[in-house]
């Protein structure tokens, strides 16, 4: 993607959001996958004598991981893209999903009356990520160290 930045205006930084957001779907892909795997050991040393209804299970077992799989990885590779880029004038939110959307949000210093950063937990506060809120305009979730942005972001409105 090209950026066509206005007169004077500069790059300032690139924020990416922080890897946490990816710990819930690993933990649903593990989970589903331990259960794929208990359904194929149950396939193999099963006493049952149901031919059709162990085939059922083995194959229920195999699209249950061949699904979660692709699931995780398709996941992966769309949410790898979202971005957020401070200049000397905006606040430029960047997400992108693989196949299906693209969106990219603006936000002009001159339009925002106060931006805050938010820190919920022990995890937020131990792992350093958070939420970005602008007011009046958007909130980005699981953006790393997020009160440094908002440091940043309050220097280029000329707050602090």
């Amino acid at each position: 993607m090209v950026f066509n930045f206005e007169k004077e205006e500069k790059l300032v930084r690139i924020v990416g959001e922080h890897w946490m957001k990816y710990v819930g779907p690993l933990v649903i892909t593990l989970l589903f996958t331990a259960g794929s795997a208990a359904l194929i050991v149950f396939y193999y040393f099963s006493p049952v004598s149901f031919p059709l209804f162990m085939n059922g299970v083995y194959l229920f077992a195999l699209v249950l991981f061949f699904f979660v799989y692709h699931w995780f990885f398709l996941f992966l590779f769309s949410d790898a893209n979202s971005q957020i880029i401070l200049t000397t004038r905006r606040v430029i939110y960047i997400h992108h999903t693989l196949f299906f959307d693209e969106t990219m949000e603006e936000i002009a210093y001159k339009e925002v009356k106060s931006v805050r950063a938010e820190t919920k937990g022990l995890l937020h506060n131990v792992l350093k990520y958070g939420n970005v809120i602008f007011e009046p305009g958007p909130h980005i979730i699981m953006v790393s160290h997020p009160n440094s942005m908002v440091k940043d972001v309050e220097q280029l409105m000329g707050m602090s």
